[in-house]
């Protein structure tokens, strides 16, 4: 993909700058995991905080807009901001953090990390996931579809990354941007993405990554390999899923 290809449509794609976002949102007032009131702010804050450390608990601590994998009326707004500040100098810190949860602690780009967090939120109100849930007897929830109101708009705040010197943060933008382009309106994109998701399981070692890019490549209709160094694998060999789905209460959990 080259960054041309985007262009057309940017107009629809304009983020709200960070800081007016964070000063004219009513936090309080948006519905997370938890009971009663939470202000993000200082979490949002803390993200852009010059000691990694910080920045890397900043990051945990937005877990109650996606407690259990579901959306909630502040995960929308939470993604903004953080698609937001993708381009910040300071989200190109080193922290350590987990590449995903039961994972060990390792060093890494916190831009690939809050790229990593976009992608999973994108991926909790994905087409897939809206389709289990109506056979469970559940229809999408307004959070949700606040959420897939934004896909235009974060795909263009991580297109920039597919190209990023560092390889995590390509990987990152990439398995990010492809529950995005379920989208009508970026559906002409998925060509493009195809080759990317091929190198992708030609180089990575990041498990969560290759199955996310079998995942896109099977449900595109196109040819993929499941493990660097063995083109004859087939697709049968995938990983299982990470989350097979299952509800213990109406959600938002």
């Amino acid at each position: 993909m080259t960054l041309p290809d985007v262009e057309a449509d940017a107009a629809a794609s304009c983020l709200p700058d960070p800081q007016v976002l964070l000063r004219d949102t009513d936090w309080q007032s948006l519905k997370h995991a938890y009971p009663g009131p939470w202000d993000p702010r200082p979490q949002l804050t803390a993200l852009l905080d010059p000691d990694p450390v910080v920045q890397a608990q900043a990051l945990n601590n937005l877990e109650p807009v996606r407690h259990q994998n579901s959306t909630y009326e502040a995960t929308a707004p939470v993604a903004l901001y953080l698609a937001g500040i993708l381009s910040d100098p300071r989200a190109v810190s080193l922290v350590h953090l987990r590449t995903h949860p039961g994972t060990e602690l390792r060093p890494r780009a916190f831009r690939a990390a809050l790229l990593d967090w976009l992608g999973e939120v994108a991926y909790d109100a994905d087409d897939s996931c809206l389709e289990l849930g109506r056979r469970h007897g559940f229809e999408p929830y307004p959070a949700q579809e606040a959420l897939r109101s934004l896909r235009q708009v974060l795909f263009h705040a991580a297109v920039p990354f597919l190209t990023d010197a560092d390889q995590e943060v390509r990987e990152a933008a990439l398995i990010a941007v492809v529950p995005m382009v379920e989208a009508p309106e970026l559906a002409q994109h998925r060509e493009a993405l195809m080759p990317l998701l091929h190198r992708l399981l030609a180089s990575s070692q990041d498990r969560w990554h290759r199955s996310r890019a079998v995942d896109a490549c099977t449900a595109w209709g196109c040819h993929a390999h499941r493990r660097p160094g063995t083109p004859g694998t087939p697709l049968q060999d995938a990983e299982p899923p990470l989350w097979n789905g299952g509800f213990r209460e109406d959600p938002p959990f």
